[in-house]
C-alpha cells in the first residue's frame, strides 16, 4: 500500500514568516525601547548626582565665608571686584575668604591662614575652583550651561540680618553693604545624548534666561541658597 506524505502549503509558509517577522520585529523594537530608556534614566541620574554633590561643596565653603579665628567675623568674607566676584552671562564668578587649613583644592596648610577660593565656570563648560594655597585650579564639574550667583545684601543697618536684597556682584559691590546669604544657580547637562531631538529651549536661572539648541542633551536646573554664619554684626 502506498504512503501518502503530507507537508506544509505555501500559504501556511508565507503566514509563518510574516508571523515570525512581526514578532522579530516587536522584540527588536522593544529592546530598543528598553535601552533609549535605560540611557535616558542614567544620563538623568548623573546629572542630578553631579548637580546635588556640585551645590553641596560649594554650600560646605560659602558657609564659611567671613570666618576669621576670632569672635569678630571678617568683613570681606566675600571679595568683589577685579578677579573676585563678578557677573558675566552664562557664568558668574565668585570669591570667597575665610581662615583655615585647606583650600578648594586640597592644599594643606600646617596652621591656619587667610584662603581664598574662587569659583569660575571656563569656556569649555568645566565648573572650576582657584585656591590660594597654590597647586593650579582644578575641575569640579563638567557640562555647566550656566552659573548664576545673586547676594543678599543687608540694606539696613540695625544690627538684624535682614531685610535683605538678591542683587547680582555688581550692585551687590555697588551697595556697599554685608552680604549675608547666597543664592547659587547652576544649568547643567549630560555629557552624551538621550532624548529624542526637540525645539529650542529655554532655562531661567533666578533673573537670567538662557537658551539651549535643539538637541537631545539631558539637562537639568539646580537652586540653592546659603546663609553666611559669619557676620559682623556691628555692621549689621
Amino acid at each position: 500500500m502506498k504512503k501518502t506524505m503530507y507537508g506544509f502549503s505555501i500559504v501556511e509558509l508565507m503566514v509563518s514568516l510574516v508571523l515570525g517577522s512581526m514578532l522579530t520585529l516587536a522584540a527588536v523594537q522593544l529592546f530598543g525601547v528598553n535601552q533609549r530608556t535605560f540611557i535616558t534614566q542614567q544620563s538623568l541620574a548623573r546629572v542630578l548626582d553631579d548637580g546635588q554633590l556640585a551645590l553641596r561643596f560649594l554650600s560646605d565653603d560659602i558657609r564659611r565665608a567671613g570666618y576669621s579665628g576670632a569672635t569678630v567675623a571678617n568683613d570681606d568674607g566675600i571679595i568683589f571686584g577685579g578677579t573676585g566676584s563678578v557677573d558675566g552671562n552664562p557664568f558668574d564668578r565668585i570669591q570667597v575668604s575665610y581662615v583655615g587649613t585647606q583650600d578648594c583644592q586640597g592644599s594643606v596648610s600646617a596652621v591656619p591662614v587667610a584662603l581664598t577660593n574662587i569659583y569660575f565656570v571656563n569656556a569649555a563648560g568645566e565648573l572650576r575652583c582657584d585656591g590660594s594655597l597654590g597647586g593650579g585650579d582644578v575641575v569640579l564639574l563638567d557640562g555647566v550651561e550656566g552659573f548664576r550667583v545673586q547676594y543678599g545684601v543687608d540694606t539696613v543697618q540695625d544690627e538684624v540680618a535682614g531685610p535683605f536684597a538678591y542683587v547680582g556682584a555688581g550692585a551687590a559691590a555697588g551697595l556697599a553693604r554685608p552680604v549675608v546669604a547666597i543664592r547659587l544657580g547652576l544649568l547643567l547637562g549630560s555629557n552624551s545624548p538621550a532624548l529624542p531631538q526637540n525645539a529650542t529651549r529655554s532655562w531661567q536661572l533666578y533673573d537670567r534666561q538662557i537658551n539651549t539648541g535643539a538637541d537631545n542633551v539631558t539637562r537639568r536646573v539646580f537652586f540653592t541658597t546659603v546663609m553666611l554664619r559669619n557676620l559682623n554684626w556691628e555692621t549689621l
